[in-house]
């Protein structure tokens, strides 16, 4: 039971991660999906024994933080890009005009 419970939280988890952080990095995409294998094999085993559980709830939870560190680090440098390539193109100088001929 404890198993399942679990399975179900770690997937909902990891559908909350996608849903705030839209990752678009292939190191992102990876982690999350450690996290759903994690979630379903969890929902699928039957509960063992009380040491295997506590890996096994460990590991879930140590892949579930590695999923958020690599999202949230991939969202951080998507705004300091954003920032950045702002940053240059408020510098840059503006296009001169050229004179406009009075005489047609």
């Amino acid at each position: 039971m404890l198993n399942m419970l679990f399975g179900i939280g770690l997937l909902a988890g990891a559908a909350v991660l996608v849903a705030v952080y839209r990752p678009k990095e292939r190191e992102s995409w990876e982690t999350w999906g450690i996290c759903i294998l994690l979630g379903l094999f969890s929902m699928m085993l039957s509960d063992g024994g009380l040491f295997l559980q506590v890996i096994e709830h460990a590991a879930q939870v140590v892949a579930f933080f590695s999923c958020l560190c690599a999202m949230h680090r991939e969202k951080v440098r998507r705004v300091r890009r954003k920032a950045l390539r702002e940053k240059r193109l408020a510098s840059m100088p503006a296009p001169k005009k050229e004179a406009e001929s009075f005489c047609a």
